[in-house]
């Protein structure tokens, strides 16, 4: 179309003038300099214009989402039902369909005729079109632990879809901020501060620290994800590995049916899928169902082999299971791709405006319903997250301006600082920190550390302090937040003199938990902090409310404690503010 609308405007240029070149020596002379300009004017008709319709970009579109995902169905000979069986469908395969077609429609405004830097045709540039962003919260498996950062499967996915992705004019965003060693708290009640606001799926990976009320965990983080801005899709991520085949003496675990999570997993996400949330789960099992007795699908293959140092822990998978499940997630995630291509191209008829995205209206966020396992109190609005943990989207939190800490200290959670120190030696990529504020006690009159808080509602509120997990024992040097630490609040901008209210701050952490020095004993020892614990329990919903307004958090180590000699330490590093 555009090489015969060039030449028609040739044409009718030269026809215009081709009476006056015989009348006057200035027009012949006027035409030759404009003869002269066309190539520039063309060019800049060529530029101007765009490189093809939309129909024609998504046909591309769809044709290099197809070739990717046969490509991925040659590395593994896995067919395409198989893959597509690994991750549930339903309302969250819609909805995320249709926040593709959302992103796909503001790309293909701004896709231009060719991307920089040789990038192909269509292609996304820089800071302009669509944007579709991921996010994971999990545990080490996530983080990709005992391999490089850059092999996890959140890594993997990122780099199979985002070239075809900017196809279409759609920025991928990929957030892995998983972190080992810790329990599904604080990122249950601290999406938005860890994940964003701006999500539109968020992957959830906690199979092996959930424990026996895992309904509740993954109801908390489900909800204050439905919170968010976009109402994003819930990906469950069941960290399935493979098994082997049932052998006289140790049968197949999961012989009788294909692998699924737990029953009680698939009831509250049932609850809310038929609710209007969108909901999936991950079982990558299911892709190789009754062939992991084969290469490359073995328990060694996925979980040991070509690792890149040891020892290593069985239940880290390596590069190869890495690789598996990104792919997995790619290829479906291609197929919604290609049928929201296929719908914009449908939908748009040439010379017509592009219609407007068929998502759910982003300005009428759906209702949250009743709570199905978790505690109403906890459940019914999401807190306020302040961390120290790194990675976050939120930085501004507990590290920012605190107006006295003197004694205290940001610093890498004693539990951890050996296995940083090796990570970082071996240039591993991790991004996970647990970043904690500590305090060495020195004496009686150790100082105060003073932070300011979020403002308390009209309601009222309350604050958990909580210490970071320890992984399997506590260090040696460390005590306990519930027994070591003091904590005071005050009207916002004052000192710790000021304190003149004290049942609202609940401290968790090691095998105990206090409401401002009164120990309360949990049902049994446990390992991690407390602050699990105080949500299952339901033992923080009967603190005596915050006044409403600002208030100043002040923290020392001492206070009388019991056991506490100089050079002992405690830390914490969430404070939730209900």
């Amino acid at each position: 179309k555009r090489g015969f609308l060039a030449v028609g405007f040739v044409i009718v240029f030269l026809g215009l003038y081709h009476m006056d070149l015989t009348k006057s020596p200035s027009a012949a002379a006027d035409l030759g300099e404009k003869i002269a300009n066309i190539p520039e004017r063309m060019a800049g008709f060529l530029r101007a214009a765009p490189a093809d319709d939309v129909p024609s970009r998504m046909a591309r579109l769809q044709r290099e989402a197809q070739s990717v995902r046969k490509e991925i169905e040659a590395r593994w000979g896995v067919s395409p039902a198989s893959f597509s069986e690994a991750l549930s469908r339903g309302i969250a395969w819609q909805r995320a369909e249709d926040d593709l077609f959302s992103a796909l429609a503001a790309g293909s405004l701004s896709a231009g005729a060719s991307g920089a830097g040789g990038d192909p045709p269509g292609a996304l540039a820089a800071g302009s079109g669509g944007r579709f962003v991921f996010a994971f919260l999990g545990s080490s498996v996530t983080a990709g632990h005992d391999n490089f950062f850059n092999q996890s499967y959140p890594q993997v996915m990122e780099r199979v879809l985002a070239p075809v992705f900017a196809l279409g004019g759609v920025e991928l965003v990929v957030r892995n901020q998983a972190m080992g060693g810790a329990p599904c708290l604080p990122s249950a009640l601290c999406v938005e501060t860890l994940a964003g606001p701006d999500i539109n799926i968020l992957g959830w990976e906690y199979d092996m620290m959930m424990g026996r009320s895992s309904e509740v965990m993954i109801e908390t983080a489900l909800r204050n994800a439905a919170a968010l801005p976009n109402t994003p899709s819930f990906l469950y991520i069941h960290a399935d590995a493979p098994i082997g085949p049932a052998r006289p003496g140790k049968p197949q675990a999961n012989n009788t049916g294909k692998p699924l999570p737990p029953p009680e997993h698939n009831l509250v996400l049932d609850y809310y899928g038929k609710r209007g949330y969108g909901n999936a789960i991950l079982t990558t099992g299911r892709a190789y169902w009754g062939r992991d007795h084969e290469h490359p699908f073995t328990n060694r293959d996925f979980q040991a082999k070509d690792k890149p140092w040891g020892p290593a822990a069985g239940w880290h998978p390596g590069p190869i299971g890495h690789r598996f499940r990104g792919d997995v997630l790619a290829h479906n995630y291609l197929s919604m791709l290609q049928a929201a291509a296929l719908r914009l191209s449908m939908a748009h008829s040439p010379g017509a405006p592009l219609p407007p995205p068929p998502s759910r209206n982003r300005t009428v966020p759906l209702k949250l319903p009743a709570p199905y396992k978790c505690d109403p109190r906890f459940c019914a609005r999401a807190p306020t997250c302040l961390t120290t943990y790194e990675p976050r989207f939120v930085q501004d939190s507990l590290n920012v301006a605190p107006h006295a800490h003197n004694g205290w200290k940001l610093s890498i959670s004693g539990a951890d600082a050996g296995a940083v120190k090796r990570s970082q030696e071996r240039s591993s990529g991790y991004r996970d920190y647990k970043i904690v504020w500590m305090s060495h006690f020195k004496n009686e009159s150790d100082t105060w550390l003073s932070l300011d808080l979020p403002a308390v509602g009209a309601r009222g509120g309350s604050v958990w302090v909580c210490e970071a997990s320890t992984g399997w024992k506590y260090p040696k040097e460390q005590l306990p937040l519930s027994s070591a630490g003091e904590v005071r609040l005050s009207p916002a901008h004052t000192s710790a003199d000021a304190a003149g209210w004290t049942p609202a701050v609940l401290l968790a952490g090691g095998n105990g938990t206090s409401v401002m020095g009164n120990p309360t004993a949990p049902t049994k020892p446990e390992r991690t902090p407390l602050c699990s614990q105080l949500l299952l329990r339901g033992e923080g919903g009967g603190l005596a409310p915050l006044p409403p307004g600002r208030h100043a958090m002040h923290v020392r180590v001492g206070g009388g404690a019991v056991g506490l000699k100089v050079g002992m330490y405690a830390s914490f590093a969430q404070v939730i503010v209900w």
